[in-house]
């Protein structure tokens, strides 16, 4: 049995490294920043960990194990992998800012493809590609940032426009204490 890796959101590698790879035996592949690692993955932002995941073989299957501080994110889920997975083809994780699809070849050899995130209904909104590229907490952050921005922006319509004279005249409770206890959040 083998394990293919491939890199979905990149032609290929600032450092001229390989977008996909494959792990054949019963051996522990690991995956992250550093160069002396299985798969080295570029990251000029440091957000893939020096050694960022692993993935061992077991019981006939292999499973990944993040071992990193950012997190690696299985299958568009909002929270970072608790424990080992064990991968079956179709499976999507994300490192860093890089969308990693698993395809394993059966015993007789025959390839599972790599399904297209567009027919098998995996993540790709707006919120999920802004946590790929963030990571994880800085994501969120960015998240509550614009959700108080809109929320000042609807506060701002509704005291009549955008009247700047006026709003500095006044002193006004911040948008999102006074949206709080609203009936409108």
């Amino acid at each position: 049995m083998a394990l293919r890796f491939h890199i979905e959101n990149e032609t290929n590698l600032p450092d001229g490294g390989p977008v996909s790879f494959t792990v054949t035996g019963k051996r522990i592949v690991d995956i992250g920043r550093d160069r002396h690692l299985d798969w080295t993955l570029p990251d000029p932002a440091r957000l893939i960990s020096g050694k960022h995941c692993e993935v061992h073989y077991r019981d006939g299957d292999y499973w990944l194990h993040d071992v990193s501080t950012n997190g690696t994110f299985l299958n568009g889920a909002d929270q970072r992998m608790r424990g080992p997975h064990r991968l079956r083809s179709g499976d999507r994780f994300v490192v860093g800012h890089y969308i990693i699809g698993v395809a394993l070849d059966s015993a007789e050899g025959i390839p599972d493809q790599i399904p297209n995130p567009e027919t098998t209904g995996a993540r790709n909104d707006e919120r999920h590609r802004r946590r790929v590229m963030l990571g994880g907490d800085a994501a969120r952050e960015q998240q509550q940032r614009e959700r108080r921005n809109r929320r000042a922006e609807t506060f701002d319509e509704r005291r009549g426009g955008n009247n700047s004279q006026a709003a500095s005249q006044q002193k006004v409770k911040h948008p999102s204490t006074i949206l709080r206890n609203s009936p409108l959040c």
